[in-house]
Parts: structure tokens; sequence; C-alpha cells
């Protein structure tokens, strides 16, 4: 049970930021994410075929309140020209086996991707879910 609660925790402190332009980097992703609190982790996965990420990032902040406020003050922002859609994760960013559910097979057939070649993230762990939330 203590494992369940540690998990939700975690998905209210973790924000998933879809809409992103290919120019979007790791560091830009956490320099517009700072001012909101500290980020315990920020991925952008990345599609092994292109090398490019999916233009989808995770951003996990140190407590809840400050994803919110992430939430608030970038959904339906514009960056590099592109407005981005901000929300509260409603997935684990782990699987069940322990790793990004962006790598599991499953996880990918579900989004009605292929899973060849999606394998790949960039993360960062500093002082950060998904292709498609509904």
């Amino acid at each position: 049970m203590s494992n369940l609660i540690h998990e939700e925790d975690r998905t209210r402190r973790t924000v998933w930021i879809s809409g992103l332009d290919d120019l979007i980097t790791p560091s830009f992703i956490t320099a517009a994410c700072l001012p909101f609190g500290d980020i315990v982790d920020m991925s952008l996965p990345l599609d092994n075929k292109t090398g490019k990420h999916r233009g989808f990032a995770f951003i996990e902040f140190e407590i809840a309140a400050d994803a919110k406020e992430c939430v608030d003050n970038l959904h339906g922002a514009e960056l590099f020209g592109k407005s981005v859609t901000a929300r509260i994760s409603k997935r684990s960013v782990t699987s069940d086996k322990g790793g990004a559910v962006w790598n599991a097979e499953s996880w990918v057939n579900e989004l009605g991707g292929e899973g060849d070649g999606i394998a790949t993230t960039t993360s960062t762990n500093t002082a950060t879910n998904d292709d498609d939330q509904d």
C-alpha cells in the first residue's frame, strides 16, 4: 500500500507537456519550468528512428503545488511558436517492470503506435507523462 501511495504522490508531482516544437531541448524545458519550483527529474522521450524528441516531456517537481503552478502557467502557452498542453500526469512515469512507460511495448500499442524504435529518453536530474493523456 505504501508503494501505491508513493506512486500516486509522484504522479501528482509530475507534469506532462505536449505539443513541443522540434527545437525544444531538455535545458529549455528545465529553464521554462524552474520558476515554478524545484525540479526532481525531467524527461524528453526520443524516437530512435529519427533521433528527435517525440514532442512531449515529463517534469517531476519536488512538491505537488509546484506542479499545479507549472500547469496553470504553461497550459496554452506558446513555446517556439507552438501552443503547448500542460497537465498533471494521469499515469505513473514508470511501468510495472521499473522502466519508463513509453519504453513498454504495451504502452506504445495502447496509443496505436508501433513499438519499433521508441525506447530512448533524455533525462536530467536537478535540485520533472504521455503522448495521449485522455
